[in-house]
């Protein structure tokens, strides 16, 4: 039986009833450029960080802060990192007027696995005009991924996709109970 991978989602974007985090400072007050996190590569950053509300609400154990960066409470993180050390890079974090400590999770894997065949991709035209982007896709839908060129990865980006988080079996089961995330299907049944 093939491996099983699982796209991440917030349970429901519109939900107004729960806290939306922000970006996040480092150590010194400096501004993280959160999006620096969602290319699959290793960053220096100075611990811990501080991540802020961007609106008031229940905390949740997972949460997606801008640019789809994870934050997770420290237990949740623990066991994340238990599974797959390889694949994410961990910062201690605290969220603003929480006594818990948090994690903010920077996944540094990121194969080349897109199934184009199986996602509906809309690409940049030249008419979008943003030349340098042109051919690269603007849209994925109904994201599907190759198992088979995952390689024991069990959370990663896709390679062409990069604000796409992927989970395999294994992590989906540690994450099945948190408060703040949902899944969708990501690997195909068969061929």
């Amino acid at each position: 039986m093939a491996a099983r991978y699982f796209r991440l989602l917030p349970p429901n974007p519109d939900d107004t009833n729960r806290w939306y985090l922000a970006g996040a400072s480092d150590k010194d007050g400096t501004v993280i450029v959160t999006q620096s996190l969602i290319y699959g590569e290793r960053v220096m950053l100075g611990e811990p960080l501080a991540v802020h509300i961007r609106h008031p609400g229940p905390s949740l154990d997972f949460t997606f802060a801008d640019f789809g960066v994870p934050v997770l409470r420290k237990p949740l993180a623990d066991a994340l990192e238990a599974i797959a050390p390889d694949d994410l890079q961990r910062f201690t974090a605290f969220v603003d007027g929480e006594p818990s400590e948090f994690a903010v999770i920077n996944i540094t894997s990121k194969p080349m696995c897109l199934d184009e065949r199986r996602s509906v991709i809309v690409r940049f035209a030249s008419q979008h005009g943003l030349p340098d982007m042109v051919g690269k896709p603007m849209v994925v839908d109904h994201l599907t991924i190759h198992p088979d060129l995952v390689r024991n990865h069990h959370i990663f980006r896709v390679d062409g996709w990069p604000s796409a988080i992927i989970v395999s079996a294994e992590v989906k089961e540690v994450l099945q109970g948190a408060s703040g995330v949902s899944f969708e299907v990501a690997s195909p049944e068969s061929d």
